[in-house]
């Protein structure tokens, strides 16, 4: 299994109560590496202002994709470090005057260049080491190379990003302000100290009944990074907040999304009020792992920072309250048995089809009761209408009286 826990102390205002991956319900039970990565560095800017910087990212485990977990893992870590060798440029202490604008620029649109370029150099350098003992990719018989290659055959191995395509999310926190950026299906949420959950940032598919998402291993992964970069400026008055992000893993094995931003605010108050006699670490990686075996399955990763002295109400607002258990999404494949888990049924657009069938499935013994209770009720009446009829029809002309002379007049 595959996980890391960081908890950090306080630095500037910030907290990152927790950073970690799961490796999901399914891939445990079939033997499957973990496909997310998470890594977290802390650092000083160039006046010596605390920073940090928190990589996501989640290995698509296709078979075209068969060394996706090392390209997540090669991305946390180029991100991470990029970022943060950015950030000792440049000038971040309270009450020093930012130019936010030329920051956001910056992020948005150099760092992913270097990125990419640094992410590409690194596993290109992982394919070359690996030529000569790497498995045949899933679905095939044939090894890579069927010899020993020399580095200049090597070279000309075909090496492709493709292999190692994975999402990426970077969440970057300083004493001025705090940005993300990055692309594919990850999400961003910020509570704030009232309870409420806001979803900041998620994926915009242009087809959303397809299974798919920006990847780094496409050549425009540079331009989808600045459709997602974001960047907040910070107040001295500004009210304490928390932000959180999470692969699809875990917002899919929530289902709705109201329930996965309740799953949100739960999990930072929680995170801010341990429970007795139970270490944090430990219950976060229980609370992931039910999330995942009631959902679908994925490995799930998350990450909470908290800005200033948060403290979460007791009570909830009243639209968190009500069942928020994770809901599997239609057509996903259940990980436990139907017997531990009922899940609702979620309605999206699109969708009417399965929802019925799911629907029908699940409440199939009451229908039964229904249609045999209707069909009872259906042939009683249409013998009763039967009957009547055949009397009109029938009668002899000595029953029939005056009516029966009327109508031969």
């Amino acid at each position: 299994m595959t996980h890391q826990d960081v908890i950090s102390e306080s630095l500037a205002g910030w907290q990152v109560l927790a950073c970690i991956s799961r490796t999901g319900a399914s891939h445990r039970q079939r033997g499957h590496h973990c496909q997310d990565n998470v890594a977290q560095v802390l650092s000083r800017s160039r006046d010596g202002a605390p920073v940090t910087v928190v990589a996501m990212a989640d290995g698509h485990g296709h078979p075209r994709h068969f060394l996706s977990d090392v390209g997540s893992k090669q991305a946390c870590r180029v991100a991470t470090l990029t970022v943060s060798e950015w950030l000792g440029d440049l000038r971040l202490q309270e009450g020093v005057r930012t130019d936010l604008e030329h920051c956001r620029q910056q992020l948005a649109r150099e760092l992913p260049r270097r990125i990419q370029r640094h992410w590409t150099s690194a596993i290109q350098q992982h394919w070359r080491q690996q030529q000569r003992t790497m498995p045949a990719p899933a679905g095939t018989t044939q090894p890579l190379t069927s010899q020993p290659l020399e580095p200049e055959a090597m070279d000309s191995q075909a090496f492709s990003r493709l292999p190692y395509g994975c999402t990426l999310a970077v969440l970057v926190l300083t004493p001025q302000w705090w940005a993300v950026t990055g692309l594919g299906d990850w999400d961003l949420v910020r509570v704030s100290s009232d309870g409420v959950a806001r979803l900041l940032s998620e994926e915009r598919s242009p087809n959303p009944e397809r299974e798919s998402t920006a990847s780094l291993c496409q050549a425009d992964a540079a331009q989808a990074m600045a459709a997602r970069t974001q960047m907040t400026g910070l107040e001295p008055d500004s009210e304490p907040f928390a932000v959180m992000i999470s692969t699809d893993g875990v917002r899919k094995s929530c289902g709705a999304t109201t329930d996965y931003l309740s799953w949100a605010t739960e999990l930072v108050t929680s995170l801010q009020r341990p429970s007795a006699g139970a270490p944090m670490r430990s219950d976060l990686s229980q609370r992931l792992d039910r999330l995942s075996s009631r959902g679908t399955g994925d490995d799930v990763s998350i990450a909470v920072a908290v800005q200033g002295s948060l403290v979460m109400p007791t009570r909830q607002p009243d639209h968190l309250h009500g069942k928020t258990e994770p809901q599997r999404l239609p057509g996903s494949k259940p990980s436990i048995t139907p017997q531990e888990s009922e899940p609702r049924p979620i309605l999206q657009p699109g969708l009417w089809p399965l929802h019925w069938l799911q629907w029908t499935l699940n409440h199939r013994r009451s229908l039964g009761v229904l249609i045999v209770s209707l069909g009872s009720i259906s042939i009683l009446l249409s013998l009763r209408v039967l009957g009547i009829w055949c009397n009109d029809i029938f009668l002899l002309p000595e029953q029939s009286g005056e009516s029966c002379r009327g109508r031969d007049r």
